[in-house]
């Protein structure tokens, strides 16, 4: 079972409501899934990538602390699923999230951005926070590796 959850609270809420949020919210939905598939059923949650990543755009001083708070949504996200004993697919990661590496003059984790999702395409598909079809195998991937 794969379990993408919590990024609209942090997007509808703000950070801090939003963490909050799912503290309280996901170690009980974790035990209800669990209660429910039993201890043989792998039950895999999944972090995140940044799409706002691209205000490097606008702003590329605004890059590191933006990079810095979906790391601290993640690690929440991490200890609480280690907590219910349930592994995590790192997608942050696959997205290089945290990587500032210049590759043609733009910062590595900005161009998976614009690669992997619609945060760079021109309306009416964008800019939009989800996953494209690349952006999806991509995390597709990494729940592959967190099978156990």
């Amino acid at each position: 079972m794969t379990l993408d959850i919590g990024a609209n609270d942090i997007s509808q809420r703000g950070d801090a409501a939003g963490q909050a949020q799912i503290r309280a919210n996901l170690p009980v939905i974790l035990a209800a899934l669990r209660d429910a598939a039993g201890p043989g059923v792998p039950i895999i949650g999944m972090n995140y990538y940044d799409p706002f990543l691209v205000v490097w755009f606008s702003d590329p001083a605004a890059l590191p602390a933006e990079a810095l708070s979906a790391v601290d949504v993640n690690t929440m996200l991490e200890t609480i699923y280690t907590a219910a004993r349930d592994p995590l697919a790192d997608v942050a990661t696959a997205f290089s999230t945290t990587d500032f590496t210049l590759v043609g003059g733009i910062p590595l984790d900005v161009q998976r951005i614009c690669q992997w999702t619609w945060m760079c395409a021109s309306p009416p598909l964008g800019p939009n926070v989800h996953p494209n079809t690349a952006g999806y195998g991509v995390i597709a991937q990494a729940f592959e590796k967190a099978l156990p």
